[in-house]
C-alpha cells in the first residue's frame, strides 16, 4: 500500500494540476469581453445560451475527468429516468443534494453543470473560484447555506433557501462505500480528504436520482416544512446501512465535531 501511496499520488497531482490549467485558460477565453447582465432590480440575468454552450463543452467532460483521476473510475448510478429529457441544457431547475464529499460537485458538474450555491470564500480559491464564477454561482454564508449534510451518519437539517420560491425540486442522494479510507466531509481536513482520494486506486460512488418533489399548498406556505419533507424522502432512501436526521446545522455539526475531538 505504501509504495502504491508514494507512486500513485504525486502522478495524480501532476495529471489534476495540467487539468486545472486547462480548464482556468479555456474559462479565461471563453468568458473573454463577458461582463454579468442584471435586470431592472438587480438579479443577475442568465448567461447567453452560446457562451453557456461553449462552457459545458469544456466543463462537463473535465470534471469528469477529474473525477477519474481521483479513482472514481466507474459511478453507480440510480433513477436518471427521474430527471427531465436534455436536463443539463434547461433552466430553472432546482437540484437539492445532500453534500457529504467535493466529489459531489465534480460529478453534478459533469452531469447537469448546475450553478451551485456555494461559500462567498470560495470565490477566492484557485481554479474552483473561477469555475464558480463562470457558471454563474450563487454566493451564501456558510451559516446560510442551503444544504450540507457533512458526514456519513446523518442528514443535517435544510435550509430554506432551495424551498422559498415553492416550486418542485429534484432530490439527489450521495453515498460513497469505502473499507479503508474516508471521502466524507467531517472525517478530516480537507487535505486529509484530497489525501485519501489520491491515495486510494479506486475509489466508490454511488448517485441516486430521486423522483421531482412537487411541494403542497401547506409546504409552498411553509419554506422549513417543504425542507424538512424532502429531507425525509432523501433519509428514507438512505436505510442501508441508516441515516439519521439531526436539526444541527452545517456550521454546529462541525463545532461540534471539533470539541469531540479535542
Amino acid at each position: 500500500m505504501a509504495i502504491v501511496t508514494v507512486t500513485l499520488v504525486p502522478v495524480r497531482i501532476v495529471l489534476i494540476v495540467i487539468l486545472a490549467i486547462f480548464v482556468r485558460v479555456g474559462i479565461a477565453i471563453l468568458t473573454l469581453g463577458y461582463k454579468p447582465l442584471t435586470d431592472d432590480e438587480g438579479h443577475l440575468q442568465p448567461m447567453g445560451f452560446r457562451r453557456w454552450f461553449c462552457l459545458s463543452i469544456l466543463l462537463r467532460p473535465t470534471a469528469r475527468l477529474a473525477l477519474f483521476i481521483f479513482g472514481f473510475h466507474w459511478i453507480k448510478v440510480s433513477g436518471s429516468d427521474n430527471l427531465p429529457r436534455n436536463a443539463a441544457s434547461q433552466r430553472g431547475i432546482l437540484v437539492v443534494a445532500n453534500h457529504v464529499s467535493m466529489a459531489d460537485s465534480f460529478y453534478l458538474g459533469s452531469r447537469l453543470l448546475p450553478s451551485f450555491v456555494y461559500r462567498h470564500d470560495v470565490a477566492r480559491y484557485p481554479i474552483i473560484g473561477t469555475i464558480a464564477l463562470a457558471t454563474q454561482g450563487l454566493q451564501a454564508d456558510r451559516a446560510n447555506k442551503t444544504t450540507g449534510s457533512v458526514t456519513a451518519k446523518y442528514l443535517l437539517k435544510f435550509r430554506t433557501g432551495a424551498f422559498v420560491a415553492g416550486k418542485p425540486v429534484y432530490p439527489v442522494v450521495f453515498r460513497y462505500p469505502f473499507r479503508y479510507k474516508s471521502p466524507y466531509y467531517g472525517d478530516g481536513s480537507i487535505f486529509h480528504i484530497l489525501f485519501r482520494l489520491l491515495s486510494q486506486i479506486h475509489n466508490n460512488m454511488e448517485v441516486s436520482f430521486l423522483p421531482q418533489y412537487v411541494p403542497n399548498e401547506a409546504e409552498k406556505a411553509d419554506p422549513a416544512l417543504y425542507a424538512e419533507n424532502v429531507r425525509q424522502i432523501m433519509r428514507a432512501h438512505l436505510s442501508d446501512p441508516p441515516v439519521y436526521c439531526t436539526d444541527c446545522t452545517n456550521q454546529e455539526y462541525i463545532d461540534f465535531s471539533k470539541e469531540v475531538g479535542k
